[in-house]
Order: C-alpha cells, then sequence, then structure tokens
C-alpha cells in the first residue's frame, strides 16, 4: 500500500496505515496535508473562490442570503468534517452523513448568534441553501449582525464553494461513506431530496371539495390504566390524573428476580375472562393470548354501547373487524391474526377480518383500514381499535437496551425534562357505520371521521430516525380528504413521543402542514401519554378515545406534566399551544365565529408507518354550531357510556381461584351483570348464581417456578 501511494506522493510515512486506519482518517489527511499534490491528480476539483466569498471578503457586493450561506458552509463543514469544497448548496446533508447528534451541535454552534432556534432547523431544511434563506427570512437583523461582526468573513476566506452539479468527477467522490444497512459502497453525486408535496414550506394546502361518504362512530368500549371505560378514561383526564404505577405485584407469572418493578400505565385483572358467556371451552381459553380474550371483551362492550346486539349487527350486513396488535408476550404462539378472526368467529361477523402491526400506529391504522373498507364498500359496518399488554418482563429490557424509557417515573411529552416513555397497557374498539346510515338509523353519533390517512418515512438518515417531510404529508392528505382547512382545526392529540427531539420534530412537521394562513395559535395540542404513558399499538384508539370523550363533554382534559416547555419549539411561532388545564372547547375562526368542533389525531410507528385522522363533531344542522357554542360545554346527565340497555355486559368477568390453589382475583360476578338479549349470547351465557370452574382443575405450580403461559381465570 505504502509504495502504491509513494508514486504520486512523497515522503509517505511507512507507520501512515497503522496511524490512519479507515478511509475517513485517510481522506482528511490527504486533503489537510496534501492537497496541492492531491489536486495535480485531479485538476478538474481545483477550488474556485465564489462570488460570495470575495464578496464578503471585501465587505459587501454579496446578497445577505449568499454571505449566510458561506457562513453555514464553514459550520456544516466544520461539524461534518468535511473539506468546504464538497458541500454543494442544494446537497441533502444527511445524504452527507449529517444525524440527530450531529444536529444537536449544530444547533448548539448556531444558538450562540441566534435566540429561539427550532431543535427541528436541519430536518424543516435540509440544505445549506434552505437553511440561509430561513435565516434570511426569519432573523434579518441578527443575521446583519452576525455578518457583520466578522464571524462569516473568517468562514467564507476557508471555504471555496462547490458547484452542485460538477462537470467531472471531484475528490470527494472517491470517499466511501457507510450506509444505514451496514454495507459500504460509492456514494451517488448528492441529491437534492424534493419533498413529498409540492407545496411551498408555509402555504397551507388548498382546499379541496368535501368528499361524501363521512363516517359515524356510534359506539366506543375500551379499558385503559386507571380506568376500566372510556367514561372512567375521561374523568381521569378531567382532573389531571396520572395512571403511572409500579408493575402488577398478582401477575406472579412474570419473575422479576432481584430487579426493581418498573413503573408504568398497566390494566388491572387482565387474566380473567368469562370463557362460557363467550362460548369458548375452557382449554382453548387458556391458550388464547389475554390480549384475544380483552379484545372480544371490549367489542362486546362497544356494540353493546351502540345499542345493538351481536346478533343483530351480524345479520344487518357485512360487518369488518379491524385490530392494531404488536407485542406477543404470552407463550410464543400467539398469532396476531387469531385476535380478528376469532372475534368474527364468535360473533359471525362476515366482513374483512384483519390485525395490522404497523408498531405504535397499528389502532389508527386500524382504523384507516377499516374506514376505506366502509368507502369500498366491503364492509356494511366495521369495527376497529387495538390491544397492548405486556406480560413478559423481556419487553421492558429491550424497551432499556435502546434507550426508549424515561429515566424518571413520568412521561413528559413537551416538557423540556421530556427524556423517554413510560410502556402502557390498553385496549379499545369503535363501532362505524356510514353517516347517512346511522343518521338514517337513529343511532347516538359520538362523531365523525372526515378524513384518515397513512404513509411511511421511507429511507431517512438511520432506520429510527423518522421524517419530518412524511409527518407533514399524511396531516396535510388527511386534511385534504377531509375537505378542511387547516384553520378550522382546533385541537390535535399529538403522538408525544415524550423525547427533546421528537416533539420538536412533530410540533414541526405539524406547523408545516398548517401553513400560515391563520395567524396566531388558534389550535391546542395534547397528549395522554403524559397521563397513561405510551399503550404502543393501542395508543391510536386511546387518543380517539379522549377526543371522542372532550367532544362528548365539550372541553379540553389537560395534557400534564409540561410545566416547563420544551425550548427546542417555538410555540410562539407555531399554530399551536399546549393545552395544560380543562377549559371549554369553544372553537372560532379568526374573526369570531363559531367553528364545529374539530380534531386532528397522530401516531409514528418505529420505522416510520405513519397514521392521521380528522374528527369532527356531529352536529344535525348548520344552526347547531352557534346554538352548541352559545350553550358552552356540554354534559349530559343520564347519558354516561354504558347507559344503553346491557351497556355493561362482558365487562364482568368471573371471580375464580388461580390453578393451584391461589386466592381468587377481585372482579365483577355474573350477578353484577344485566342478563344479555338472548340474540347477543355467541354460544352459551352464564346463568346467574352458577358455579364457576378452574381452567386447570388439580393444577399445581411446578418445583421450579410458574410458566409465564399460566393463567388464571376463566381462560
Amino acid at each position: 500500500m505504502n509504495s502504491a501511494v509513494a508514486k504520486d506522493f512523497e515522503d509517505v510515512s511507512s507507520t501512515l496505515f497503522f496511524e490512519l486506519r479507515t478511509l475517513d482518517e485517510l481522506v482528511e489527511h490527504f486533503l489537510a496535508d496534501r492537497r496541492p499534490e492531491l489536486l495535480l491528480l485531479f485538476p478538474q476539483a481545483q477550488p474556485q473562490t465564489s462570488a460570495v466569498a470575495r464578496g464578503v471578503a471585501d465587505g459587501g457586493g454579496a446578497s445577505p442570503t449568499a454571505r449566510a450561506t458561506a457562513y453555514l458552509t464553514g459550520l456544516v463543514a466544520q461539524t461534518l468534517r468535511l473539506a468546504p469544497e464538497e458541500l454543494a448548496e442544494d446537497a441533502n446533508l444527511f445524504d452527507l452523513g449529517l444525524d440527530s447528534i450531529l444536529v444537536i451541535q449544530l444547533n448548539n454552534a448556531l444558538s450562540r448568534d441566534f435566540d429561539e432556534l427550532s431543535s427541528t432547523l436541519f430536518f424543516d431544511c435540509p440544505t445549506i441553501r434552505e437553511v440561509a434563506e430561513h435565516f434570511t427570512s426569519s432573523y434579518p437583523e441578527r443575521l446583519a449582525e452576525v455578518l457583520a461582526g466578522g464571524t462569516a468573513e473568517a468562514a467564507v476566506q476557508a471555504v471555496p464553494v462547490a458547484s452542485s452539479t460538477p462537470a467531472a468527477p471531484s475528490v470527494h467522490e472517491f470517499r466511501p461513506t457507510p450506509a444505514d444497512d451496514g454495507f459500504r459502497r460509492t456514494p451517488e453525486p448528492a441529491r437534492t431530496r424534493e419533498p413529498a408535496h409540492p407545496d411551498p414550506v408555509g402555504s397551507a394546502p388548498a382546499p379541496v371539495p368535501a368528499r361524501t361518504g363521512d363516517i359515524a362512530i356510534v359506539g366506543i368500549g375500551g379499558r385503559y390504566p386507571g380506568a376500566d371505560s372510556p367514561e372512567e378514561l375521561w374523568q381521569n383526564l378531567a382532573r389531571g390524573e396520572s395512571a403511572i404505577a409500579p408493575y402488577p405485584t398478582d401477575r406472579w407469572w412474570c419473575r422479576w428476580e432481584d430487579k426493581e418493578r418498573p413503573r408504568g400505565g398497566f390494566l388491572a385483572n387482565v387474566s380473567s375472562f368469562d370463557a362460557e358467556y363467550f362460548g369458548v371451552p375452557a382449554r382453548e381459553a387458556a391458550a388464547m393470548d389475554p390480549q384475544e380474550r380483552l379484545f372480544i371483551e371490549t367489542v362486546h362492550s362497544a356494540v353493546q354501547d351502540a345499542g345493538h346486539t351481536t346478533g343483530a349487527l351480524a345479520e344487518s350486513g357485512r360487518v369488518g373487524v379491524f385490530v392494531g396488535v404488536m407485542n406477543s408476550t404470552y407463550n410464543g404462539r400467539t398469532a396476531y391474526s387469531s385476535i380478528a378472526n376469532r372475534t368474527s368467529y364468535l360473533f359471525d361477523f362476515q366482513g374483512p377480518s384483519i390485525a395490522v402491526d404497523t408498531a405504535c400506529s397499528a389502532s389508527l391504522t386500524a382504523v384507516h383500514l377499516a374506514v376505506e373498507s366502509l368507502h369500498s364498500g366491503d364492509s356494511d359496518c366495521a369495527i376497529a381499535g387495538g390491544v397492548n399488554l405486556l406480560l413478559n418482563p423481556d419487553h421492558f429490557e429491550v424497551l432499556e437496551e435502546h434507550g426508549l424509557l424515561s429515566s424518571g417515573d413520568r412521561c413528559r411529552p413537551f416538557s423540556e425534562r421530556a427524556d423517554g416513555f413510560l410502556a402502557a397497557e390498553g385496549v379499545g374498539a369503535v363501532v362505524l357505520r356510514p353517516l347517512a346510515a346511522a343518521a338514517a338509523a337513529g343511532d347516538h353519533i359520538y362523531g365523525v371521521i372526515k378524513g384518515s390517512a397513512v404513509n411511511s418515512g421511507g429511507r431517512t438518515s438511520r432506520y429510527s430516525m423518522p421524517s419530518l417531510t412524511a409527518q407533514r404529508d399524511v396531516v396535510v392528505r388527511a386534511m385534504e380528504k377531509a375537505g378542511v382547512t387547516p384553520d378550522t382545526i382546533s385541537y390535535v392529540e399529538a403522538h408525544g413521543t415524550a423525547t427533546l427531539l421528537g416533539d420538536s420534530m412533530e410540533v414541526s412537521a405539524l406547523s408545516r402542514a398548517f401553513g400560515t394562513g391563520r395567524q396566531g395559535q388558534y389550535c391546542a395540542i395534547g397528549s395522554l401519554k403524559s397521563n397513561l404513558g405510551h399503550c404502543e399499538s393501542a395508543s391510536g384508539i386511546a387518543g380517539l378515545t379522549k377526543v371522542l370523550m372532550q367532544l362528548r363533554h365539550g372541553r379540553l382534559a389537560p395534557s400534564v406534566n409540561a410545566e416547563d416547555l420544551n425550548t427546542g419549539i417555538v410555540f410562539k411561532r407555531s399554530p399551536f399551544f399546549v393545552q395544560r388545564e380543562l377549559a371549554p372547547w369553544t372553537p372560532s375562526d379568526a374573526e369570531g365565529r363559531p367553528l364545529p368542533r374539530r380534531a386532528g389525531i397522530s401516531c409514528f410507528g418505529a420505522g416510520g408507518s405513519n397514521a392521521h385522522l380528522i374528527i369532527e363533531e356531529y352536529m344535525e344542522d348548520d344552526v347547531g354550531v352557534a346554538c352548541a357554542r352559545a350553550a358552552g360545554p356540554r354534559d349530559l346527565p343520564g347519558a354516561a357510556l354504558g347507559a344503553h340497555p346491557g351497556g355493561t355486559a362482558g365487562r364482568g368477568r368471573a371471580a375464580v381461584p388461580l390453578p393451584g390453589g391461589g386466592g381468587p382475583c377481585r372482579a365483577a360476578g355474573a350477578a353484577a351483570r344485566p342478563r344479555p338479549h338472548p340474540s347477543d349470547r355467541p354460544r352459551r351465557a352464564a346463568r346467574p348464581g352458577r358455579a364457576r370452574r378452574t381452567l386447570h382443575h388439580g393444577a399445581r405450580r411446578p418445583a421450579g417456578g410458574v410458566p409465564h403461559h399460566w393463567c388464571r381465570g376463566r381462560g
């Protein structure tokens, strides 16, 4: 190797390849110490001092944008450890090696000269040209002071400007760079990534005609940490209560050895199931994933909440089932498909039956697929939701290994102290029908789905890095399909990743999607992760349930744990403010005229699977909007969830002993459950007062420990 290099370079050290062990180090050495000889070998790469550099050097002539470009080129080149001539103004910096750590370094450097700098600046503006234009338009006075202070001139003197379209191969084209997949390959010349959406940054999407086919939500069911029903969830949210608690001690199959039980949001009594009521053989129920059992119960509850029986609903047409799920921590044999398929089987639903795993966006994606199924006619009615249980300590170890869990006992979206989430459980479902059919049938309508969209972030700087452009585009697409403009949306239930950078990117993407069509901070934003933790595959249905409860009660619940806001989010330059107290939800336009309550819901799955939903309150006529605003928030005495006949059926769980003689679990017995309508019994209904049987007759705990796939209760 030394002999080959010595043919073109004199005085090559014999220890060169021991001192410099990577191609990056070798390239930096030759660019810094052997530049004249290098340029003789590659004369086409001879840098030329640009007009920008000459203009800044002589104190005039160059435009502020050009001088800012030179200033930024110097900073970026130093951060990326590249020669300045390798940076084309229109090159995507993430293609050249920029990542989240280096973004923080750049932000820190720029923050010395510029106040209130968004932490997502380089995600919003991924090229030097875009960053320079941003500073020219947003900080013109401060930029002039910085440029006049000599910082930019010093940078420009040392920064030759590379052409964005070189005519011949240049030195940097021979420099390999690591790819995300672990392989090394010769990079292509730098390219400028075109935005997925053609609208310029800062402009609102053009309104499109509203499409027909709005979807009504006519029933809700669910269980969440600290809440056995959607109404209980609302009461907890309205009071600003946290459901974070240590991992339940009654889950004896989870052996933590000498480890401290993690804190998070957990459901109570997940091992109980009235197998006989749902017509499931005891042995079969014992092998079922508890997620499957909980979802069956929740679907049953949601259908009854809609004022229907499962039997009558099945006879009315094709009923689709769509469920989001991502974890299999029960017995290692769980099939996600069985959660949807067994639900369809037990209730004789004969529409599409689909389980969805898009990670944390799974349940909101399931709702989107259900909406599309209704639009296409594959379903006449659809049930959509998600479920998430954490039944194995290994799951927490994986989250901790990836640095995703908060170091404290709170989940803090939008806070300066945000450092990760706390894992949580949940299960929820909604019953969907075309709005025209629901209104004609006299169904109670919780809200109307105006539009939904899903997309992927595609290739980013690394697999775990979200795409700000994709997050913006999914919101824009949902608004376009809904036929609404962003200035009419008054609340967003955010994904709320609860990290400084993740929250900043989400608010930045939302701001770009909303544009600048309306001035001021007019849209509240919140995340129930601050109350419950991150319900993972059930987080989307949890967020939807929160929004529907807010519509029902006419109030916005507080997003807690955000006393000190993330300084990387410049909220005052966005349409958003964090909803930090319980308040009436009375939206109006810029002129003060009342608007319908309308909200967006976001969920982003790890790896880049994004989903967004637009929800609106149901008003029978336009006059009702003004009347509702004048009446103020709506509390509906006597109309609580479950007030429909039989509305609590299926929620009572049998109190049965543990296998091997353990103590009974605490749950409501069959006597607390109203007797269901005959058509609502999937197979056989348990008779009130009938003796309970354990799943495992005479079973004993093995001497070596308890397998985690054992369960207690009726399945």
